[in-house]
């Protein structure tokens, strides 16, 4: 006889250990390496990058290159994007043995989920969403959990996240944003909605946005009552690192040896142009690491230097991050001054938010203003021709005749250009032509998903310059390499400038 799973708070308390910082899904980001360096600074639990159940279920490379995991790597939660139930639980399948949870992303907002109907571009589809998740919940051997952003609508939000619970999810993460902020867009995150939430279902609930410092994760929690709070800035953010202010140079190392691209967003690198030359050219781990150790003398010298100046106090210059008593999305927040040398957050641009929003309000109602006047006008001028019953020529007759074949003619011909339109549309997201469930790249030369064409231009040594694959050139600058030495030889040597040698050829 099995034992039932786990549900709700029994499994946020029993299986994830009441977890409190939570690393957020990354693309390209939160693989093995990532989670276990995150975990080494005080993260709780830990997400994988999202994962594309269709390309899942077929692709075994796919399957290889983007989940790994050990048995460090726990507790864990394995994300998945898609709109079909059957295929995310087959997906599901592969790795339930695996993990703690299996999260449905429905808060993607990026166009590539656009295309392929998933993430945020499914809140739309109740119907859809909550056959996934019953599935879900009925057939795997652990729990279900989801990811979302918010509705315009307050009382919509709460519907659906009513909605969720009843279906089977276990634990919800709500981001605070709708789809349409991202970028520049982006906004602060609605904390009042998620508190809403949290006292609208039973379930754990855990908070995304806003989370800047690591007083920002107290205050998320003090003011929106949820269980947990994910950020997805670990990579510049105090917030997960948990009190620490990590030497710069010493987190690059860690990244280094741990396989991965150095990812700290440090302004400081920006003051010495010729290190970052070096690090973009870097391409093994002894070049990165020494980077990373051209770049901690650098930075020494200038914290001894600066120091002896009184540039910089011991309270500011420590490597534990302060107690904030202001939350960093409130008004009046003033940022604390952190050394270039210590690791630092990303630093939010409400001014630039709110500008860009308040222009496109503006906007709008400059247009309905417009219309207004315009429509006030035409009335004005209907009324004084009624007045004065002015009767026209027959040469006016003539050219209004004339103007309303023009504008017939001109319907016709936008008809056609938007018949032309709708037809590009239909034909402009086609599939990938090897593995058929990608969009295709806009440019790719091959016709090919980013996935595809990096396999294949690998496989068949080709450029592909829409993805920036450049396979064919690098290795015909290793054959001239190879052949440098040889051209070097003969010139040194007359006797052997007649003989020919040949490129040793591939194998593949």
């Amino acid at each position: 006889m099995t034992t039932p799973k786990p549900c709700g708070y029994a499994f946020f308390q029993q299986v994830l250990n009441s977890p409190k910082h939570i690393v957020a899904p990354m693309v390209e980001q939160s693989e093995l390496s990532w989670r276990l360096l995150a975990r080494a600074h005080g993260a709780h639990l830990c997400f994988t990058p999202m994962l594309h159940s269709g390309v899942f279920v077929r692709d075994v490379n796919y399957r290889k290159q983007n989940f790994t995991t050990c048995a460090e790597d726990r507790p864990l939660i394995v994300q998945f994007c898609g709109n079909d139930p059957e295929t995310v639980l087959n997906a599901a399948k592969y790795v339930e043995d695996k993990c703690d949870a299996v999260d449905l992303n429905l808060g993607c907002p990026q166009n590539i989920a656009r295309r392929g109907h998933y993430g945020a571009f499914l809140q739309d589809d109740w119907d859809t969403i909550s056959a996934i998740v019953q599935l879900l919940h009925q057939k795997l051997s652990v729990p279900v959990t989801c990811k979302i952003r918010i509705f315009e609508e307050f009382d919509k939000t709460i519907a659906y996240a009513r909605m969720l619970e009843k279906s089977g999810c276990q634990m919800l993460t709500v981001h605070g944003r709708t789809r349409t902020q991202k970028g520049p867009r982006s906004g602060l995150a609605d904390w009042a909605l998620i508190k809403a939430i949290k006292n609208s279902v039973s379930i754990p609930v855990v908070a995304n946005g806003n989370i800047l410092y690591t007083s920002d994760i107290e205050a998320c929690i003090h003011e929106t009552g949820v269980d947990a709070v994910m950020s997805s800035g670990t990579s510049t953010n105090d917030g997960l690192k948990l009190r620490r202010r990590e030497f710069v140079s010493k987190m690059w190392r860690a990244l280094t040896v741990l396989h991965l691209c150095v990812a700290i967003d440090s302004n400081s690198i920006n003051d010495y142009p010729e290190l970052r030359s070096k690090l973009a050219n870097a391409h093994t781990h002894e070049q990165l690491l020494t980077v990373c150790h051209d770049f901690e003398t650098i930075l020494k010298e200038r914290r001894q230097y600066e120091t002896k100046q009184g540039l910089w106090s011991s309270l500011e210059d420590t490597d534990i991050a302060p107690i904030l008593t202001t939350a960093s999305c409130r008004d009046g927040f003033t940022y604390p001054k952190i050394p270039v040398w210590r690791c630092q957050p990303r630093l939010r641009n409400m001014n630039s938010d709110r500008s860009v929003i308040e222009h496109e309000k503006a906007a709008a109602t400059l247009n309905s203003k417009t219309n207004r006047e315009r429509s006030e006008q035409l009335n004005a001028k209907d009324i004084k021709d009624a007045k004065t019953c002015i009767h026209t020529s027959a040469e006016e007759n003539e050219n209004e005749t004339k103007r309303k074949k023009s504008t017939q003619e001109d319907r016709i011909r936008q008809k056609q250009k938007q018949k032309e339109i709708r037809s590009r549309k239909a034909n402009k997201f086609m599939k990938c032509t090897l593995c058929n469930a990608n969009p295709r790249g806009a440019k790719c030369e091959h016709q090919c998903c980013k996935n595809c064409c990096k396999e294949h231009s690998v496989k068949n040594t080709l450029n592909c310059l829409g993805h920036r694959f450049r396979f064919k050139d690098k290795a015909e600058q290793q054959q001239q390499q190879f052949l440098q030495p040889v051209s070097s030889i003969q010139t040194e040597c007359p006797a052997v400038q007649n003989v020919n040698i040949s490129p040793v050829p591939s194998t593949s």
